[in-house]
C-alpha cells in the first residue's frame, strides 16, 4: 500500500472544517438521510456559498478549493446500468486485502481533473465527504474519510475513516476498529478493539452504529454461537470503553 506524502498545512483547511460542521447538522437534521436539494443548496464559509457536490460527477472540488472535498456514490437509476462497482456498497466494493471501501476512479487517468483533484487531497491527507446514496434523491453522508491509498494504474482508491489504523489483511480478514480512540485517550489494547468489516467500521465511526455496555452481558449467554470472541474472557472489549462510546453514539441523534 502506497504512503501519501505528508502536507503540513492544507490552504483548504478553512473551507474543510466548515464543510464538516455543516454536514454534521444536516445530517443530524435528516436523521443521516439528506435530501439532494439539502445538499445542493451548500453551505457558508468565508463570507461564500461553498458546494457540497455535483451530482454529474461523483469526485467533486469546489471552485474555491485547491483539492477535492467529497466523494459521491449514487443510486442506479431502474433499468440504467451500473457502470462502477462502488455503486453498490457491499462485500463487492471492499478491498480483500485491506478491508477498506474501494471507490472507482472517473476514466481518464491523471487526464480528468476530477482524479487530480482526488489525488492531491490524498498527498494531503486531507479530510472528504462520502455521500453514499440510499435512494433516487437522498443520500448518507460519511465524514470524515481520507484517502487511504490511490490506485492510479488499478482504477480505484481506497477509503479509511479518520482514526483507521491501516495493518495489512489477510483475505477475508477485517480491521479492527479502536472503540475508545486514541485521540480521546484510547489505549493500544486488545480490550479497545472490535473487529468490524469496512462497511460497518464507517458506520460506527460515524455514529450510524452503536454498541450497547450491556453487549458483554449478551455474551456470556451466547456459548455455541458463532461469535468470535477471544478464547480468554480477559480479552474481551471492556464494558466502561463500551459505554463511553455507546453515550457518544446516543449524543450524536444520528
Amino acid at each position: 500500500m502506497a504512503r501519501s506524502p505528508l502536507v503540513e498545512s492544507d490552504p483548504d483547511q478553512h473551507i474543510r472544517v466548515a464543510a464538516l460542521d455543516a454536514i454534521q447538522k444536516l445530517s443530524r437534521q435528516w436523521a443521516a438521510k439528506v435530501p439532494w436539494a439539502a445538499i445542493s443548496a451548500g453551505f457558508r464559509a468565508g463570507g461564500q456559498t461553498v458546494l457540497f457536490a455535483n451530482r454529474a460527477k461523483g469526485i467533486f472540488k469546489p471552485r474555491q478549493m485547491s483539492a477535492a472535498l467529497s466523494i459521491r456514490t449514487g443510486v442506479p437509476r431502474v433499468g440504467r446500468p451500473t457502470w462502477y462497482r462502488d455503486q453498490e456498497i457491499d462485500s463487492a466494493s471492499l478491498d480483500g486485502a485491506t478491508g477498506l471501501l474501494r471507490y472507482d476512479l472517473a476514466r481518464g487517468g491523471l487526464h480528468d481533473a476530477t482524479n487530480r483533484a482526488l489525488q492531491e487531497a490524498w498527498r494531503r491527507r486531507a479530510p472528504l465527504i462520502y455521500f453514499i446514496g440510499i435512494a433516487p434523491a437522498a443520500y448518507r453522508p460519511i465524514f470524515p474519510v481520507r484517502v487511504a491509498d490511490f490506485r492510479l494504474d488499478a482504477g480505484h482508491a481506497l477509503l479509511a475513516t479518520d482514526d483507521f489504523e491501516f495493518v495489512e489483511a489477510r483475505p477475508g480478514e477485517a480491521a479492527r476498529e479502536g472503540i475508545v480512540p486514541d485521540a480521546d485517550g484510547g489505549p493500544p489494547s486488545v480490550r479497545n478493539g472490535i473487529c468490524m468489516s469496512a462497511l460497518h467500521h464507517v458506520a460506527f465511526d460515524s455514529h450510524l452504529l452503536g454498541v450497547d455496555g450491556e453487549l458483554l452481558a449478551e455474551l456470556k449467554g451466547l456459548r455455541g454461537a458463532r461469535l468470535g470472541l477471544p478464547a480468554d474472557p480477559n480479552d474481551w472489549p471492556r464494558r466502561d470503553f463500551l459505554e463511553r462510546r455507546y453515550a457518544r453514539f446516543r449524543e450524536s441523534g444520528c
